[in-house]
């Protein structure tokens, strides 16, 4: 060969984050998640609901169905409505919220 390959930047080894499947918690506002499912409707129209759950009690928070998909903006939509839900409709939380996300759907933690 003739080495006019350029050389590969060596990268630090990626922290392992380990999940054991469990995401129940003890108490409501410490973590919750979001999914989506999908209905097939009579006239052959899938409609999508996208929604945001209590880790605790697995309490709907707030939800949102449409026919056009699960798109980033349909999260950022559900995601505030079920802050202003739990916290007596208004975005200021009693303590600090930090949004964690893991997987292609997330677990965000409270």
């Amino acid at each position: 060969m003739h080495a006019l390959l350029m050389q590969r930047r060596s990268r630090p080894p990626r922290p392992q984050r380990r999940h054991d499947g469990k995401v129940t918690v003890e108490r409501s506002s410490q973590r919750w998640c979001s999914d989506g499912l999908e209905f097939g409707c009579d006239n052959g129209e899938p409609l999508h609901v996208t929604f945001a759950l209590d880790c605790c009690d697995r309490e709907a928070l707030s939800w949102m169905a449409t026919t056009t998909g699960y798109g980033g903006d349909v999260v950022r939509d559900v995601l505030p409505a079920a802050v202003e839900n739990r916290f007596d409709n208004a975005l200021q939380a009693p303590s600090k919220i930090e949004l964690s996300r893991t997987g292609n759907r997330g677990v965000w933690s409270v």
